[in-house]
């Protein structure tokens, strides 16, 4: 079934799809992996990685092997690895850096088809680009290029072409020089058009196949040129950056020691600074690849390294302190409780556009548990209230909607059920049983 034909809601349709993270070497049954082999399904193909040190940058990066996949087409998630204390920033240059990118891009496009910097609209005199216009792919219409006055502009990009109001004996767009490659007008007026349209799979496909015609049409243009200087010409830099044309998830990716401790100020200034990244959080409750100790992510009355007597205070609600931005969509998910749940919370994280987090739950060797049971344990965090599941979309409150949306039902069993199934807490119950059951009266 083609990729956009696909219903990424339906847990069907998204196994499907091409996982572009495959074969971690991570721990067996590692609750981690699941979540990145579904946003490598969902994303893979225009995914930009920033990993944190920790588990996910061990089995993320055993080199000189990856998980990190490519499709048929070679497309594949672009993964690289940071500190602990600066993956956040770390993204975030990578974001700012993805965004100025696509202006650029977007400034030469309208260049060298001849448009306005404004409007998109053809400047007066510029061609109408090949006989017919150009042609979509699904066989509509060519697009209408609308004649404006005035002549394209690309100011601060060096090398391109200067202001003018006619073409000249070559015919090729306004103020190009004797023998520059030129765009059709009405296939990058359709890519200008759609720019910031590309909200689901089936439009991001569409604008993926007009850049690939761009592509084309520029290495054409560019083969027919002498090859000195050739490299230097305003139509060789668009082709080098034209994939940016097409939208980029920009992924901030590490565990609980990173958002929640040691990087949570970097975090939090990203989540707080309204550029469109999205944050996951492989949340293990410990310090996983370093022996399991308590980070502030640790539960209430659970017993790890540096919390031998059990934790006494909560685990910290990084969820609610995203929440009060605002701005920021905020997703607690545990794909052993609701899968589907999950799979709504990535698509709709992803597809917002301004910070996300995403919380999720990953069961851990480190939690005393038999790893073959792990997805039975989210569903035991979940149905005792331990680990609740939400949504926090602001475009709700756009709408005149609350804004949070609680997805998980009231709690089934007594919490002490739950936490009797793990190891990190029945240690304190033998060890200490009257601080255990104080405990464990806390958290319930």
């Amino acid at each position: 079934m083609p990729r956009a034909a696909l219903n990424l809601h339906k847990v069907g349709h998204q196994q499907l799809q091409q996982p572009l993270f495959e074969f971690s070497g991570a721990c067996a049954g590692c609750g981690e992996t699941p979540y990145l082999k579904l946003a490598s399904q969902l994303f893979g193909d225009r995914m930009v990685v920033a990993n944190a040190t920790g588990c996910s940058s061990i089995y993320g990066g055993n080199l000189p092997t990856t998980p990190w996949s490519t499709n048929a087409a070679g497309r594949g998630p672009a993964w690289c690895n940071s500190l602990f204390e600066d993956n956040a920033e770390f993204g975030f240059g990578l974001r700012v850096a993805l965004d100025q990118q696509r202006e650029m891009a977007l400034a030469l496009l309208r260049s060298l088809a001849g448009l306005d910097s404004e409007t998109g609209a053809a400047s007066s005199g510029s061609r109408s680009g090949p006989p017919g216009g150009w042609m979509a792919n699904d066989g509509s219409a060519p697009v209408a290029v609308s004649p404006s006055a005035g002549g394209s502009r690309l100011a601060g990009v060096p090398g391109a072409a200067a202001d003018s109001e006619r073409p000249d004996d070559s015919g090729e767009p306004a103020g190009m020089p004797a023998g520059e490659p030129s765009v059709a007008p009405g296939l990058a007026a359709a890519i200008l058009a759609e720019i910031d349209q590309q909200a689901d799979e089936a439009a991001i496909h569409a604008q993926r196949e007009r850049v690939e015609a761009l592509k084309r049409q520029l290495q054409a243009r560019l083969e027919a040129l002498p090859a000195d200087g050739r490299a230097a010409l305003p139509a060789a830099r668009l082709l080098a950056i034209a994939d940016s044309l097409v939208k980029t998830s920009v992924w901030l990716v590490g565990g609980d020691g990173w958002a929640y401790d040691i990087g949570f100020g970097g975090l939090d200034h990203v989540l707080a600074s309204g550029r469109d990244v999205n944050a996951l959080v492989l949340d293990t409750e410990v310090y996983s690849n370093t022996g399991g100790q308590a980070s502030k992510a640790t539960p209430l009355g659970a017993v790890a390294p540096f919390a031998a007597g059990g934790k006494a205070s909560a685990k910290k609600d990084l969820g609610l302190m995203a929440i009060t931005y605002g701005t920021v969509y905020v997703a607690s998910v545990a794909m052993g409780a609701r899968d589907e749940h999950t799979i709504r919370a990535f698509l709709e994280a992803e597809s917002y556009g301004g910070p996300s987090l995403i919380l999720a739950y990953s069961h851990c060797i480190a939690h005393g548990i038999a790893m073959e049971r792990g997805m039975e344990q989210q569903r035991l965090a979940v149905a005792s209230g331990r680990w609740p599941l939400y949504r926090h979309d602001p475009r709700r409150s756009e709408r005149g909607e609350n804004a949070l949306q609680l997805d998980s039902p009231a709690p089934s069993i007594p919490l002490a059920e739950a936490m009797a199934s793990e190891r990190r807490f029945r240690l304190l119950a033998s060890t200490q049983p009257e601080r255990s059951r104080e405990l464990a009266r806390q958290a319930q």
